[in-house]
């Protein structure tokens, strides 16, 4: 776990200034469109994800870790219909997750990004524009279980790691993490 964070800093910082979800300047148009895009990128990462094998021997569902229905939840209280939200673009160009390694990798990014949303969460609710009306199931998807579910994930992949003790297994499941980054700052920036 510590390699992989230290390998992948820099583009996770990248994409933080990116996204840059906590200015001061950020708008209720600029929050709407940051919640699309990640809904055009989980959409089908998460259907990747889901298609892999392997989860049982990790003792890891990830079904109950979707991010999806939370960014639909918060697409509609913002004033999308069902229809808007199906149309809304998806990301063509995913990382390459061919193996349950790279998969893994992935899921460190989107369960990281469950972290961080809760201190989002706390900071976008102080904003009088974005505050009141409660559009953020998606920073608050895991409610009070954000702790116990990062640290399940970090179980499971360290039971992968050393059950995987190979050093191209190691590189594949930081390469899976470098790819989910690198592919979700390009999709934002388009």
């Amino acid at each position: 776990m510590n390699e992989l964070k230290r390998q992948t800093a820099p583009l996770h910082t990248a994409l933080e200034s990116r996204v840059d979800i906590l200015s001061e300047d950020l708008s209720l148009e600029r929050y709407k469109f940051i919640l699309q895009k990640f809904y055009g990128f989980y959409l089908p990462l998460e259907n990747q994800i889901a298609s892999q094998n392997g989860f049982e021997a990790l003792n890891l569902d990830p079904a109950p870790r979707w991010k999806l229905p939370h960014l639909v939840s918060d697409l509609e209280k913002l004033g999308f219909s069902a229809t808007e939200i199906e149309a809304l673009p998806v990301c063509p160009d995913l990382p390459e997750l061919n193996a349950l390694a790279q998969v893994l990798g992935s899921m460190y990014v989107l369960e990281g990004a469950t972290l961080g949303g809760q201190i989002i969460r706390r900071e976008l609710r102080k904003r009088p524009e974005l505050g009141r009306k409660g559009w953020f199931d998606f920073y608050n998807s895991y409610g009070d279980k954000v702790g116990t579910r990062w640290k399940e994930f970090c179980a499971a992949l360290n039971r992968y790691g050393q059950a995987h003790p190979a050093v191209e297994t190691h590189r594949a499941v930081v390469e899976g993490a470098a790819q989910t980054f690198k592919k979700l700052d390009g999709w934002l920036a388009v």
